[in-house]
């Protein structure tokens, strides 16, 4: 199984995970206004924007077998990795944002993305908890 590395693009910390995934899903929202036309079945659209692709997956942090591991050693960085950086304040808005990450997964697949929805499911547990 080869390991996925996420990248901080900002801070440069990088984070490690298994990816096998069975599937994934990259989607595209393309919008289009649609003017009312009486008495027609379709009326004029007319264009109005296109919305960045979103990529859809799930990752794999699997530190059973390691002896007194604690797997939100790295549940916390991909935390980190979804939430605003109040040192990363734009100079002219004074906004924040989330950082910029890189997805590197074997050598033929990467991508440059944000966080936008992240949830995290425990699976599996020690008897010590």
């Amino acid at each position: 199984m080869k390991k996925l590395t996420i990248k901080n693009e900002d801070s440069g910390e990088e984070l490690e995970c298994l990816f096998n995934p069975t599937e994934y899903t990259v989607a595209k929202t393309i919008s289009w206004d649609p003017k009312k036309q009486t008495g027609k079945n379709v009326g004029k659209v007319e264009f109005t924007g296109g919305a960045p692709r979103t990529i859809n997956f799930e990752l794999l942090f699997d530190v059973f077998e390691e002896k007194d591991a604690d797997v939100n050693k790295h549940i916390k960085k991909l935390w980190a990795m979804a939430m605003v950086d109040d040192d990363k304040k734009q100079r002219k808005s004074k906004r924040n944002r989330p950082p910029f990450l890189s997805f590197t997964w074997g050598a033929h697949w990467s991508f440059k993305a944000t966080i936008t929805s992240l949830s995290v499911k425990y699976t599996l547990f020690r008897e010590s908890g």
